[in-house]
């Protein structure tokens, strides 16, 4: 194709002169503007250095950021505080206690601008984490809630950055399947049966796991998979589950909503979060780990278990627990307790008092070890493998429920009295049980409650003859129990 014939008179060299001589001062203000920046920058500079090595920011995001920030993150408590700021995160609407939709709130505009830009870039850099959840969000919520998302996470990822003066750490695309491999199993062995197919996973030759140690949990060695995955029946949490095995002596649980209970439960248990004190699901999320629904979730799981109050309409608190209260729930351990070692002395199998020993087991070296709280997550894991025997899965729960009660009264008794008797006391009722001597049994698990309640009282410095002692059930059977509800005996037992 030849050059076609034009017109390129003075008139248009005129004007392209003009248009080049102002493209030329945008230059000239450009470059002055960029080195004011870099000159302003200069204090900056380890903070510039770690946020260029997340994806999609560049040093120009970079400033953006130091400049709408100031970059010093001790004005935000917490990177959600950051988030919140930034109008990055969902908005909060929830009236009757039904949650709406929450569009984001307004936020800084050039600060979001940035971080939209970087996001963007983050979605399209390959084999990074950020690539990943972009298109996992993007297929269930669509692309704009999963563009701020990524803004979200590289806003959260920027505050631990320039707190602890790190660089950024790259999960690497396969982060989820790490994170979850036992969904990616189920996954692979739903679509292998689909087609007619079993599948058995088995450890790669190379692959060397942790140690385990059996004061924590014991491997179910039928099923292993690659890497510290395995599949553990816990005497704590008092059933099999799927777990990492973090050195050896850790066991974490992979659900969220677990994790968050199990935290909780401890703080609560130990005084970290004193009885009393409010809930709230800022501090909460920060302590856990975890967002607001499974946060939710823990939190509704630790008020059926007796650790938490959640009034209607307001924040949830720790229960908090008066003299009376302890007096009355000695009283209903011994009513149901004692009926439980009684039923499980005639109907426990040979499996639920393996169960028994195990926990047993996990109690004496806990204690051997003087490790409170361990100690008193397998006291009442043997507590419930006791009631379980009885083959009533309502008594069951109910007792769950009401130790769970105790434990910060062990903990406490425990802490300041030693663990001295503990262990041997449940084993006298294990060796009952094991003779399968209903009468024995009864009598070891009301000695061993009105032990502890004694030295609860003990430890709070009263005499239990002058708080309406535990001693008026001593003599209380199970015939009797149905009469002691008439008005007389309802005065002379509760």
């Amino acid at each position: 194709m030849g050059v076609r014939p034009g017109r390129f008179n003075d008139h248009h060299a005129f004007l392209c002169g003009i248009i080049l001589r102002r493209i030329d001062e945008l230059t000239a203000v450009i470059e002055e503007v960029t080195s004011r920046i870099d000159a302003e920058l200069v204090p900056f500079d380890d903070a510039v250095e770690h946020l260029v090595t997340v994806p999609g920011i560049d040093r120009k995001g970079a400033a953006v950021i130091i400049a709408e920030t100031g970059g010093d993150m001790s004005r935000f408590r917490t990177a959600a505080h950051l988030a919140s700021w930034a109008g990055v995160c969902p908005g909060s609407h929830e009236s009757g206690g039904v949650r709406k939709s929450g569009t984001r709130r307004n936020g800084n505009k050039a600060l979001g601008a940035a971080l939209g830009t970087a996001a963007m870039g983050a979605a399209r850099t390959k084999n990074s984490y950020l690539r990943e959840r972009y298109y996992r969000l993007a297929a269930r919520r669509g692309k704009q809630r999963a563009i701020v998302a990524i803004e979200h996470s590289l806003l959260t990822a920027i505050w631990h950055m320039l707190v602890n003066n790190i660089d950024y750490h790259e999960l690497g695309p396969d982060h989820f399947t790490r994170r979850e491999p036992a969904h990616v199993m189920r996954r692979i062995t739903k679509q292998a049966n689909a087609l007619g197919f079993t599948v058995r996973f088995d450890p790669l030759p190379e692959t060397t796991g942790s140690k385990l140690s059996l004061d924590d949990v014991t491997i179910d060695l039928r099923v292993s998979q690659r890497g510290p995955l395995t599949v553990i029946y816990s005497p704590v949490y008092r059933r099999y589950m799927v777990a990492y095995i973090g050195g050896s002596r850790g066991v974490r649980v992979t659900t969220k909503p677990d994790k968050a209970y199990f935290v909780l439960r401890r703080a609560i248990v130990t005084g970290e979060i004193a009885a009393g004190a409010p809930l709230e699901e800022v501090e909460l999320a920060g302590l856990t780990g975890v967002g607001r629904t499974p946060l939710r979730e823990a939190l509704q799981r630790l008020a059926r278990d007796q650790f938490v109050l959640w009034p209607v309409r307001k924040s949830p608190y720790v229960r908090t627990m008066s003299l009376e209260d302890v007096r009355s729930l000695y009283e209903s351990r011994i009513l149901m307790e004692v009926s439980a070692a009684r039923l499980s002395a005639r109907r426990a199998t040979a499996a639920q008092f393996e169960e028994m020993e195990r926990c047993g087991n996990e109690l004496c070296e806990a204690a051997a070890r003087g490790e409170v709280y361990r100690s008193i997550e397998a006291d009442h894991s043997l507590h419930i493998a006791i009631t379980r025997g009885a083959n009533n899965r309502f008594l069951t729960e109910a007792v769950d429920r009401l130790n769970c009660g105790s434990l910060r009264l062990w903990f406490v008794a425990h802490q300041q009295l030693g663990l001295e008797r503990v262990p041997e006391d449940h084993q006298e009722i294990i060796d009952a049980l094991r003779s399968r001597d209903a009468d024995r049994a009864e009598s070891a698990a009301r000695a061993h409650i009105q032990k502890s309640f004694d030295r609860q009282m003990q430890f709070d410095q009263l005499d239990p003859s002058g708080t309406r002692s535990l001693d008026l059930l001593a003599n209380l059977d199970h015939q009797s129990l149905a009469g002691s509800y008439t008005k007389e005996g309802k005065d002379a037992h509760i």
